[in-house]
């Protein structure tokens, strides 16, 4: 199943049939997808800023008045080679996050809320990763949301 993302949608189809008077008739249907919590950006490239720190800045729209995030954890699916004195096994193991999530001062024109979830790294890593950031939230429709993404340790990534 893909992902749903939250915005405007347009689908056509062409119906045949035997008619003689009109064999061909177009139809369209147009809406809007509203999801429970918008994320964005959709991918995420975690990099080091200038003061030496990976992290990266989230976007979260919703309707949500008092949306909480419980934890944020990064599950790689990097297939690399351990780094030196690592075992394969731990390349499999989440990462886990800081995060800090704040609220903004007054909700939007439409009556939802963006708020802005800061993730940080919190250990050391070896190498670069790529995979998938996990972020649990007290939503009733979307305790889990999955944004795929990268962790990028490299010192040349400084903003």
């Amino acid at each position: 199943m893909s992902k749903v993302h939250e915005g405007a949608f347009s689908k056509c189809a062409t119906v045949t049939s035997n008619a003689k008077n009109k064999p061909d008739l177009r139809l369209c249907l147009k809406g809007f997808v509203k999801v429970p919590v918008a994320v964005e950006p959709q991918y995420v490239a975690m990099k080091r800023n200038a003061s030496g720190v990976v992290s990266s800045d989230l976007t979260l729209g919703t309707d949500k008045p008092d949306l909480q995030v419980k934890s944020v954890t990064f599950n790689s699916n990097t297939n690399q080679s351990p780094s030196a004195g690592q075992n394969a096994w731990q390349n499999k193991l989440p990462v886990y996050t800081e995060y800090k999530l704040t609220k903004p001062e007054k909700p939007k024109d439409n009556g939802s809320f963006d708020y802005k979830l800061t993730v940080t790294l919190r250990s050391e890593l070896q190498q670069n990763q790529y995979g998938e950031f996990v972020i649990t939230t007290n939503h009733p429709e979307a305790a889990e949301l999955k944004v795929n993404g990268m962790i990028d340790i490299s010192a040349d990534s400084k903003k």
